[in-house]
């Protein structure tokens, strides 16, 4: 019948569908990413590294807003991995990541900004008064975007 018809070619999914599918998964902002653990302090350097030269993309070009938003999902996998509790994290947090996490806030996509506020709250969480340096370079930017939503008058 054209009933069922309809309702199998409803079903199926074409290939660019199935990738949209797939890369809004793992950009998704409601589910915790898996925990992504390090073994070695040489790991999570390395890890690192992979994350902020993906965060330090342009953020204004539209195809790496992606890119950037799976590298704060890795982020914030690698901290509930144990990343924090690697002697270097709160280094790498305070000299590598804090100025990358700020670029982000600076992105007019509101899924990487959210992303990005997620993985700072992790970072700042996790590290506590440890994060208070990389916090200091988070702060304007997060002002700013409290100034850019509060109502007109």
């Amino acid at each position: 019948s054209i009933g069922s018809a309809r309702g199998s070619c409803l079903a199926m999914d074409s290939p660019a569908s199935s990738a949209r599918k797939q890369r809004a998964a793992r950009t998704d902002t409601t589910e915790l990413p898996q925990p992504m653990a390090c073994s070695s302090a040489d790991e999570l350097v390395s890890h690192v590294g992979e994350i902020c030269r993906s965060l330090q993309q342009p953020v204004r070009t539209e195809e790496l807003w992606e890119e950037r938003a799976l590298a704060m999902r890795r982020l914030h996998a690698l901290l509930l991995g144990g990343a924090a509790q690697h002697e270097q994290f709160a280094r790498l947090a305070n000299s590598d990541l804090a100025a990358p996490l700020a670029l982000q806030l600076t992105d007019r996509r509101s899924k990487c900004i959210k992303i990005a506020c997620l993985a700072a709250g992790e970072v700042a969480a996790r590290l506590g008064a440890g994060f208070a340096e990389g916090a200091s370079v988070l702060l304007p930017s997060l002002l700013r975007l409290l100034r850019g939503a509060a109502p007109s008058v």
